[in-house]
C-alpha cells in the first residue's frame, strides 16, 4: 500500500464547532517517485525522504485522529499552536516548537491557538530506524534552540519538487538528517505540569493563558478540545489557580497592559490590541474597573509620581 492510500485509510477528520476539514488539508503536497524508485528495496529509498505534507495555515478549528501507519511525522509551528494527544499524554505545539511523532502509534492533532501556521511532513526511509532507536516510541515536542537550523531546513524542504529524482532525494536526506539530529540532541519533552498534583489539561490551560493571553479565547473551544465540560474546567482551574479561566485571563491582560503603559510609548489603542482586546472601549472599562483610573490617567499618574520622587527635598 502506498503512502497516499495508507494515509486516507488511517486519518479521520473530526467535526469541530459544526465544521469538518478533510484529511487532504494536511497533505497539500504528495511526493511521487518515478520508475527508478518503484521497488520497496530500492537503494535510494533507504535514505530519509518525504511522503506528503507542506506549509499549512488554519484560521478555524480543526481536529484529526490517526490510526497507526508505518511512517513518522515532523511538525514545526511558526505561529499560533495546537495539541497532540497520545496514550493519555497531551503536548502543546506552540510558536517555535518542533514535534516528532512516530505514526506507528495512534494519536490525534488539534488546533488550539488560532490562527495556527505550521510546516508538516510525513517521512520514511530505512535510515529512520536509526533515529527510532534513540527517540521515544510515541514522539516528542520541544522548543528548539534559537540558533537551530531547523526552520531553514523546513523551508528548504518546501522547495523540493513533488516529482522526485535522485538529486531531490539526496537533498531531502540532508535536511531531514539535520532536523532529526536536532531532535535527538536537544529534544526534551515539554513538562506540561510542573506541579504533579495539577492535571495536565489544567496546566496546559494555565500555560495558554500565561503565554498566549493576546489570542482569542473560548471556553467552548476548550470544552471540545479537552473533552471536559467548561463548568468543570472553571471549577478545577479556580481550585488550582485561585480564579476561573476568564477572570484569570483578564487579570493577566491587565497586568501586561500596566507594564506596557509604564515602559513604552505605545498608545492606549495599540496596547489594547497587544493584550487581546480589539474593542478599546471595552479595554478601558475593564482597566478602570480594576484600577479606578483610565489607562491614560494611570500612565500620567505614574509619570507624575516618578517626577515627584526625583525632586530635591526642601
Amino acid at each position: 500500500m502506498n503512502f497516499q492510500k495508507s494515509y486516507y485509510a488511517n486519518v479521520i477528520s473530526n467535526r469541530m464547532v459544526n465544521m469538518e476539514t478533510t484529511p487532504d488539508f494536511l497533505i497539500p503536497n504528495i511526493y511521487h517517485y518515478g520508475s527508478s524508485f518503484s521497488g520497496p528495496e530500492d537503494i535510494c529509498l533507504q535514505f530519509l525522504h518525504l511522503l506528503g505534507g507542506g506549509n499549512i495555515r488554519t484560521d478555524f478549528p480543526m481536529s484529526f485522529s490517526f490510526h497507526p501507519m508505518p511512517y513518522c511525522l515532523i511538525l514545526y509551528t511558526t505561529k499560533g499552536g495546537g495539541r497532540i494527544s497520545h496514550a493519555g499524554n497531551t503536548f502543546s505545539v506552540t510558536e517555535g516548537s518542533l514535534a516528532y511523532i512516530d505514526c506507528n502509534n495512534t494519536f490525534s492533532l488539534h488546533s488550539f491557538i488560532l490562527p495556527w501556521h505550521f510546516m508538516l511532513f510525513f517521512i520514511d526511509g530505512k535510515d529512520l530506524e536509526l533515529y527510532r532507536l534513540i527517540l521515544p516510541d510515541f514522539g516528542i515536542v520541544f522548543q528548539i534552540p534559537e540558533y537551530s537550523f531547523v526552520k531553514s531546513c523546513f523551508q528548504s524542504l518546501l522547495s523540493v519538487s513533488t516529482y522526485v529524482h535522485i538529486p531531490h532525494i539526496l537533498f531531502m536526506h540532508k535536511h531531514l538528517s539535520e532536523i532529526l539530529s536536532t531532535i535527538c540532541l536537544y529534544g526534551k519533552p515539554v513538562n506540561t505540569a510542573a506541579d504533579k498534583n495539577v492535571p495536565g489539561y489544567l496546566a496546559e490551560l494555565y500555560d495558554l493563558l500565561e503565554h498566549h493571553y493576546d489570542k482569542s479565547f473560548s471556553l467552548d473551544q476548550c470544552e471540545e478540545l479537552f473533552h471536559i465540560s467548561k463548568y468543570r474546567l472553571c471549577r478545577e482551574f479556580s481550585a488550582s489557580y485561585g480564579l476561573p479561566p476568564l477572570k484569570y485571563l483578564i487579570k493577566k491582560r491587565l497586568e501586561e497592559a500596566k507594564k506596557m503603559l509604564l515602559t513604552t510609548d505605545w498608545t492606549v489603542h495599540e496596547i489594547s490590541s497587544k493584550v487581546g482586546y480589539d474593542n478599546v472601549n471595552h479595554f478601558i472599562n475593564l482597566f478602570k474597573k480594576d484600577t479606578g483610573l483610565t489607562p491614560g490617567s494611570f500612565r500620567q499618574k505614574a509619570l507624575a509620581d516618578q517626577h515627584a520622587s526625583h525632586l530635591p527635598s526642601q
